[in-house]
Parts: structure tokens; sequence; C-alpha cells
């Protein structure tokens, strides 16, 4: 792939982002917006909902029917977009310190009590930390043979929890499977999906991982898939081509992604006390540059 598609890629990575940091977290549906009014609200939540529900029809295979959790996601997102937030005017909103959560070692990640296992010949290409209200958020990307690519966005809430949602898929993109894994207590909420995008065709797995009620790791791994090259059949989006090269992505990396490349696992013992000893090592690093 050339240098196009790199962009094009973390230009996908960015629009799943935007959806990342509020999908799923439970809060109040109180829309607030200085200096405005029921009016102003009433107009931008008739558009919004008019474009979550064109979204939502997307996120189908056959958009005959509404995804009620895309539909929400959506909604919310464009609601965000045009300033609207859960604050009441007046109240005072800050946003976290970001700080690194997690630390790439050679072919592995240390993330909270967890251990991942990036897959061969993949390379960090962007790692970045931010604040989002009380959400504090790391996003590594990486680049791997194919080239195929992976996202994680670790996310940690301070006053509030991560709801137990399915991975959503917005516009431009639809689902062609999903599925959970996981137990009862940590269900894992897989997403194959597809679409067009900018002129180039997407396969793409994304997937929650929840590790506390406040604490989620999301990935989002995706390749190019052929054009079309012919009509797909009736009432389907893809072709038969692009159908079989969804379907040997998901095959080559689906089971991956639903384990979290080892997300599910705690280390060993020695491997945690480790880890143990760099976060307090870090710790007292900061409390000794106040000092």
């Amino acid at each position: 792939m050339n240098k196009k598609w790199g962009k094009i890629i973390w230009q996908i990575f960015l629009l799943c982002g935007m959806a990342l940091w509020v999908s799923g977290c439970g809060s109040s549906k109180m829309w607030y917006k200085s200096g405005n009014s029921q009016v102003d609200f009433d107009l931008d939540h008739n558009e919004c909902r008019r474009i979550a529900e064109e979204v939502s029809r997307q996120a189908t295979v056959t958009g005959a029917k509404i995804n009620l959790e895309v539909f929400n996601t959506s909604y919310n997102n464009c609601l965000f977009s045009r300033g609207w937030t859960h604050t009441p005017p007046g109240a005072e909103q800050k946003n976290v310190q970001p700080v690194v959560m997690a630390e790439v070692k050679g072919n592995e990640i240390y993330v909270f009590d967890r251990i991942l296992a990036l897959p061969a010949g993949f390379a960090l290409v962007s790692n970045q930390v931010s604040g989002f209200e009380d959400v504090r958020i790391q996003t590594l990307a990486f680049q791997g043979e194919g080239p195929v690519y992976l996202n994680m966005t670790v996310q940690e809430a301070f006053s509030r929890q991560f709801d137990p949602v399915d991975y959503p898929v917005n516009d431009p993109f639809f689902v062609f499977e999903k599925g959970k894994a996981g137990n009862r207590k940590r269900p894992v909420s897989w997403t194959v999906f597809s679409g067009e995008f900018k002129g180039d065709w997407v396969a793409g797995i994304g997937a929650y991982y929840p590790i506390e009620k406040n604490k989620r790791i999301s990935l989002v791994m995706t390749c190019g898939i052929p054009l079309q090259d012919t009509s797909p059949p009736q009432g389907l989006r893809l072709t038969k081509t692009q159908k079989l090269a969804v379907e040997s992505f998901s095959d080559q990396w689906l089971e991956k992604v639903k384990t979290g490349f080892g997300a599910g696992e705690k280390p060993a013992t020695g491997e945690k006390e480790n880890l143990m000893m760099r976060t307090g090592k870090k710790i007292i690093e900061k409390i000794g540059s106040f000092l």
C-alpha cells in the first residue's frame, strides 16, 4: 500500500476514536450549552436524530432497519460535536491530567495489570496521551506487514463507568459480523466491519475489553480489500470477492482480537511484581520532582 492508504487508515482511526471516547460511558441524559435555549437544542436534536438514523441504517448489512446502539452513539457524538455537554452552565469542568497508562517494551505492551503480546512484525508508529472530561486516554497505533494496522485505545474514567455495550460501527462502515467472547464478569464485545472510505475499501475488527468498571481497552485492526469490480448481489453491500477478503481477514485476526492479544490474562507473579515496581518507581520519581 502507498502513503495515501496509510493516511486514510489514520483518518479511520480518528473516526473510531471519537466514538470510543463517549461510547458506553454511563452518564446523565440532560444536555446543556451555555447561552442556548430549548429552541436551539430542538434544532440540533432534530438534525442529529436525522443523521443518527441514516448512519444506524448504514451500519446494518441490508440497511433496512436501525441499529439502536449505533443510533445512540451517533446521536451523542453529533450533539457533542455541536458543543452540547452533560455539564450544567457555571459548573466547573476540568479535563483530567493526561498520563501514560500503557508502556511498550519490545513486542509486549504493559497496561494496567495486563500484558498484551504484539503480533510479529508490528511496529509502533504513534503514541499519544490525552484527557477528555474525566476520562484519561492513551492511543497507540501500530503497523504490520500487509500492511495491517492495529490501533489500541486505553481509557480510565474517574466519575463514571463503562457500560457493557457492543463495539460500535459508524458511517461510512457497516457491520459484517459481531458477537461476544470472554466471560459474564468481563464480556468482550467484538465486531467485524467493512465499508468504503474516500474511494478505498476497508475490512476491520473492533473489540472492547473491560478491565474494571472504569477501565477499558479498545482494539481496532484494519486492512485494505479489493475495490468493487462489479455490482454486489441484490440487497448486499459487498461483492463476492470483497466478502471473501473480509472473511479471510477475519479468519486470520478475529481470534487474536477476541482474546485481546492476552489482555484478559493477568501476568505471572514475577511479571506483575516487575510491573508494580516500575509503577512504584515512576510514582517516587514524580514525588521527588516536587521536593
